[in-house]
């Protein structure tokens, strides 16, 4: 269970450096390294896009900063 927690922690500290960064090709990267997008994803995507104009804003991560600060 430690791992898991510990590798969880280290995952969002570079989710949270890279938002930090504003840097689309780390983004595009660390989404690339992590994640599998299926077709099946891409439809229900699509839908929620249309949906929640929202899921297009920016995100403020003023909690995540202070966070990331404190380590």
């Amino acid at each position: 269970m430690e791992n898991i927690v510990a590798g969880a922690f280290d995952m969002l500290k570079e989710i949270i450096r890279v938002q930090i960064d504003d840097d689309f090709d780390k983004a595009e990267k660390y989404v690339n390294d992590y994640f599998v997008w299926t077709d099946e994803m891409q439809v229900i995507g699509d839908i929620l896009q249309k949906v929640n104009k929202e899921l297009n804003g920016k995100l403020e991560t003023k909690l995540a900063d202070k966070i990331l600060a404190e380590y």
